[in-house]
C-alpha cells in the first residue's frame, strides 16, 4: 500500500467536469480498484441531499465522481459525520463500504458516552461488491485524510480494546482486522497529517474553550450540506 500526500489548492477548482457531449454508459474500466473519496469536517457526500445541488467533489465545476466514472474509474463519495471524530467517521466509512449497520464499538461507545450503533447502510451500500475483494484507493481531503489513515489502521490491524470488550459473536469484522490486503493506496489532500497545534491549547490553563465561537453561517452551512437522504 502506498501513501501519497499532496496539497489541494481548491476542490471546486478552476476546471469544469461537465460535458455537453453524450456519454456512453458502457465505458471500459481503466482500473480494477474502487476509488473512495472522503470529505473533511463540515463536508458532505453522496448520501447527503445537498450533494446533487452542490457536489463536495467538484462543487461549481460539476460532479468529479461522474466525470471520473465516464473515464472508466469506479469512484464513490462517502458521507461520514461532518462533526464526528476520526474514529466515528472511520466506523461509518466501513459500514457504508460493506453495506452494514454502523458499529462504533462497545469499548469506544461506553468510553465516549454515545450509542454503540449508528446509521444503517444495509440497503444502500456505497459500493456494490465489497465481498469481491476489490482493492481500495482511499482519498481524503482535510480531516478526511486523518479519517482514512485511522480506517486503514483498523482495517489492517483491528483494535485490541474492542476485541476484549466484545465477544467473538458480537465483534464487528472491522475491529478484528486482517483486511489490510484490500488497501492499494491512500491519498491525502491538504490533510493534517502531522497533527495540529490546536490541541495544544487545551493544555494551556489560560485558554478558555467556552470563548471559542463558531459563526452562525458555518453552523448553518455545515448542517445544510450534511442533511442526509
Amino acid at each position: 500500500m502506498g501513501v501519497i500526500r499532496m496539497k489541494l489548492r481548491t476542490i471546486s477548482g478552476r476546471f469544469s467536469f461537465s460535458s455537453g457531449k453524450a456519454q456512453k454508459d458502457d465505458v471500459p474500466a481503466r482500473s480494477d480498484a474502487a476509488y473512495i473519496f472522503v470529505h473533511g469536517l463540515s463536508g458532505w457526500g453522496s448520501y447527503d441531499k445537498a450533494y446533487k445541488r452542490m457536489p463536495y467533489w467538484g462543487m461549481f465545476g460539476g460532479d468529479l465522481m461522474q466525470y471520473l466514472r465516464r473515464q472508466g474509474f469506479a469512484c464513490y463519495a462517502a458521507s461520514v459525520s461532518p462533526e464526528g471524530s476520526a474514529w466515528d467517521r472511520a466506523c461509518e466509512l466501513y459500514a457504508q463500504l460493506t453495506g452494514t449497520v454502523t458499529d462504533y464499538g462497545k469499548a469506544h461507545s461506553e468510553r465516549c458516552g454515545h450509542a454503540r450503533f449508528g446509521p444503517d447502510f444495509s440497503e444502500r451500500p456505497l459500493i456494490p461488491d465489497w465481498k469481491s475483494g476489490k482493492k481500495l484507493v482511499l482519498l481524503g481531503h482535510s480531516f478526511g485524510g486523518a479519517t482514512i489513515r485511522l480506517f486503514s489502521q483498523i482495517l489492517a490491524s483491528g483494535d485490541e480494546a474492542e476485541q476484549e470488550a466484545s465477544g467473538a459473536d458480537a465483534l464487528s469484522p472491522f475491529f478484528l482486522g486482517g483486511q489490510g490486503e484490500r488497501l492499494h493506496a491512500l491519498v491525502t489532500l491538504a490533510a493534517p497529517t502531522n497533527g495540529t497545534t490546536a490541541y495544544d491549547l487545551y493544555q494551556d490553563k489560560s485558554f478558555d474553550v467556552s470563548a471559542v465561537k463558531v459563526s452562525r453561517w458555518d453552523d448553518f452551512w455545515g448542517n445544510f450540506f450534511s442533511n442526509r437522504k
